[in-house]
């Protein structure tokens, strides 16, 4: 059975690999990371200073379940979306930028999702939502592990956050087993 920790030291490389590998690949940007920070904490919020996220889960039969957010200021959003489809675009709620923030997180999500099975995990294929508002908040409302991951592009500004926590059938199983935790 896989351990339930994953670090900071863990995921940095997997997201900054994701995060790099995206942008580049994609708008011929390499990403310049700026730091990175861990809390424990209920509820944890994920965002900061985001006009635009795009969210989707982590979700397996095993020891963890959480989420993978991809945030965006509305420049970077328009910047980079506007590169991407050669014309300038100034609504968030544009279709384009609604599909371009979905397809994005789903590439990061991907690589790390392929990243984190690699080392044991059962991570599956999830739909991403996209949130729209300037400075809003999301929060996860379980107790778990939010890492968060602060980049710098050509475009402006990104972060990535990945919060964790113990699965609840996880859970369920270890009690009916009488394990305590």
């Amino acid at each position: 059975m896989m351990a339930y920790e994953i670090t900071m030291a863990d995921l940095q490389p997997i997201v900054m690999g994701a995060v790099s590998e995206v942008l580049s690949t994609m708008f011929m940007q390499q990403p310049r990371f700026l730091r990175s920070t861990e809390a424990d904490q209920v509820p944890a919020s994920i965002t900061k200073n985001r006009s635009i996220s795009g969210l989707i889960a982590l979700i397996q039969t095993m020891t963890l379940e959480g989420t993978v957010s991809v945030g965006f200021t509305s420049e970077t959003t328009f910047n980079l979306l506007g590169q991407f489809y050669g014309e300038s675009i100034t609504r968030l709620d544009d279709p384009k930028i609604l599909g371009g923030i979905g397809e994005l997180t789903n590439m990061i999500h991907g690589i790390i999702k392929q990243k984190l099975n690699e080392k044991g995990f059962q991570f599956e294929m999830t739909l991403p939502i996209v949130v729209v508002g300037t400075n809003h908040q999301c929060f996860n409302c379980v107790a778990g592990k939010s890492c968060s991951f602060e980049f710098e592009i050509d475009s402006g500004f990104l972060s990535v956050e990945v919060f964790l926590h113990r699965a609840e059938k996880y859970r369920l199983e270890k009690q009916s087993a009488g394990v305590n935790q």
